[in-house]
């Protein structure tokens, strides 16, 4: 069971701290866990240091559309994104290429798209994540009832160099076009985050 004590959260013998730089040794008996801009480091009660231990990423954007988006039966469509939540590594533009997410670091990443289609009962929807235009990592197919809106969260982890890039496709098979609504803070959203 952990106690909060001075900042420090108390979880068995183990302190976890956030740190700048080395804390002091801990007393005996504890070690220190503690985190650093370039990872976790533990610490033992002799000031022995092994770290880091994990490497901490930052690299990484989110995007959406504010808008109404419609989509044409029966053909592969990559979503473009007028709005960016954040982007810390200039993945994304709002001005060209704005269906893309584009590698500037690499790495592997995590890859998240959220799309709903507007309600709608004949055909199908698909929603995929493709690298270059070429590559399809990700795929997802859904029957709609008709009822409701037709929603996706698909995810996949791939490595990417620089300039890489992806982007969220969608397809729809009512047989005349079919929107993928905008929907605060769920569709169409985009992100993808270095984990590797």
């Amino acid at each position: 069971m952990a106690q909060i004590d001075a900042g420090l959260a108390v979880v068995s013998r183990y302190r976890f701290l956030e740190q700048g730089g080395d804390p002091a040794n801990p007393a005996a008996g504890y070690e220190y866990l503690y985190c650093k801009a370039d990872g976790f480091y533990y610490k033992d009660d002799a000031g022995n240091v092994i770290g880091p231990l994990g490497v901490l990423y930052t690299e990484g954007a989110r995007v959406y559309n504010d808008a109404t988006i419609s989509i044409v039966t029966a053909t592969d469509t990559a979503l473009t994104f007028n709005q960016e939540r954040y982007d810390n590594d200039s993945i994304h533009s709002i001005i060209v290429n704005t269906s893309r997410l584009t590698c500037k670091t690499a790495g592997e990443y995590k890859m998240n798209g959220h799309v709903s289609f507007a309600p709608d009962a004949i055909g199908w929807r698909q929603v995929s994540i493709d690298v270059n235009g070429v590559t399809r990592i990700a795929s997802e197919t859904k029957v709609p009832d008709g009822s409701i809106q037709c929603m996706f969260s698909i995810s996949t982890e791939y490595p990417l160099a620089v300039n890489e890039y992806i982007e969220l496709i969608v397809k729809q098979t009512k047989g005349s076009n079919l929107n993928v609504t905008s929907l605060a803070n769920y569709s169409p959203e985009f992100s993808m985050r270095r984990v590797g």
